[in-house]
């Protein structure tokens, strides 16, 4: 043995313990004993002398069971030669209550075994999304690693954040809801998470073979740096935005009643993510356009739904044209809470389109000298003067709206001093 290395001898002494592998991910990221069964020795490990942290993983590196700091530095392992053992139960339940699964080191000194201390075992969180279309997939079973995860998920149903061990081989399979087994799968997805990170994963195309155009097929869409909560503020709402509606085109998504028309996705195609748009939590109206030209107009209250401080996944679904897909669920914007559960679709504003409009402050009343206005409860103008004037800005057409004037030094809408409900014309300008 080498004076700055610390040799180990690796014993599987846990009669209830299967077939393991021992990893090591703080420094060598590498398994470092393969396959090991009750009774087995692995001979010795010349190991450089330093903090490890050792995980006990099932033989096809699917779980990890246990882990363990292994400080041969701070224990002063230099040039030693050591003996670390599993030892005892994995459940003592069943064996008459005796000591506990663990792992122990025995130095060359001899006397009481040295308990290696627990390690925290190396998670990410996730959150899958349904959302295929296909009649044949309205309900589906999921599978991790051959055990049912989730039975009989809906479509447009989504689970809340999970933990999911990390760094393991994981696979995600996806049968019918009638499922006995992973055997019955019909779609598999290998993964392996990084510790620390947060997954949206979204199921979106087509099952079937036939009835639908264009048959993209099945998948399962995963999207790294999912947000919990608004990163951007506790008054803001963080938007992830996923294109998932097999027969429509690249769309951008524009905003309409709030923000003048701003562009908040940018040529997104199916499959595709954009985000996160990080928004003022307010009642906005999302327009969707394709070739420039619009096609529908969408209410997100993101105000009246109580998401300040929020982050949301924002999900186009189903079809543009059932005729052509079986006659399945028509195309939305359906959202995606981090609690999940059924998601929440955005209804269509009545009547659709655009009008253009372009507002001027020509009252000569001093007490009227600087303004705020109010469009419904979101500040449209703050301190808008006296001969001034706004610029021509889109803002919904065929549905009403309020527009309040309220005292340049107001808080709310609620202090609007003249209020006026108008319904403006698609295409007009005013």
């Amino acid at each position: 043995m080498m004076g700055t290395n610390t040799d180990v001898l690796v014993l599987h002494g846990s009669t209830d313990a299967p077939t393991v592998d021992v990893y090591e991910s703080a420094v060598l990221n590498a398994t470092a004993v393969n396959d090991a069964s009750y009774g087995d020795f692995a001979g010795y490990l010349a190991l450089p002398t330093a903090d490890y942290t050792v995980q006990i993983r099932t033989a096809d590196n699917s779980t990890i069971v246990a882990a363990y700091s292994a400080p041969l530095q701070t224990l002063g392992l230099n040039g030693a030669a050591i003996t670390v053992l599993a030892s005892g139960f994995l459940d003592p339940s069943v064996n008459s209550a005796g000591p506990a699964f663990g792992l122990w080191a025995a130095t060359a000194a001899g006397g009481a075994l040295v308990e290696l201390p627990s390690a925290a075992i190396p998670i990410a969180r996730a959150q899958v999304i349904h959302n295929s279309a296909d009649a044949a997939a309205a309900q589906v079973d999921v599978y991790l690693n051959g055990g049912l995860l989730l039975d009989n998920f809906a479509f447009r149903t989504a689970t809340p954040f999970v933990d999911l061990q990390a760094g393991v081989d994981l696979e995600v399979a996806i049968a019918p809801s009638t499922s006995t087994s992973v055997n019955d799968a019909i779609a598999t997805f290998p993964y392996n998470l990084a510790a620390g990170e947060t997954y949206t994963l979204v199921a979106n195309g087509i099952v079937s073979g036939t009835g639908y155009m264009p048959n993209q097929p099945f998948g399962i869409d995963v999207f790294a740096g999912s947000r919990e909560t608004a990163t951007s503020g506790p008054a803001n709402t963080d938007i992830l935005v996923c294109h998932g509606s097999t027969d429509a085109p690249v769309v951008d998504v524009n905003e309409v009643l709030v923000l003048g028309g701003a562009t908040l996705v940018d040529d997104i195609a199916y499959g595709e993510y954009q985000g996160y748009v990080e928004a003022p939590t307010a009642d906005y109206a999302l327009q969707i356009t394709a070739g420039g030209n619009p096609v529908v107009t969408y209410q997100a209250p993101l105000a009246t739904l109580n998401l300040d401080g929020a982050a949301i996944t924002v999900l186009a679904s189903g079809f543009l044209d059932p005729s052509m897909n079986s006659n399945g669920a028509a195309f939305g914007l359906w959202v995606a809470l981090p609690a999940g559960g059924p998601l929440v679709e955005l209804l269509e504003l009545v009547g659709g389109g655009t009008a253009r409009v372009q507002v001027i402050h020509n009252s000569a009343d001093l007490a009227a000298a600087v303004v705020d206005v109010y469009l419904d409860n979101t500040l449209l103008l703050n301190d808008f003067a006296f001969r001034t004037a706004s610029p021509f800005v889109d803002a919904p057409a065929g549905t009403p709206f309020v527009v309040g004037v309220a005292p340049g030094n107001s808080t709310s809408a609620a202090d609007a001093i003249y209020t006026e409900t108008f319904t403006l014309a698609d295409g007009e300008t005013l």
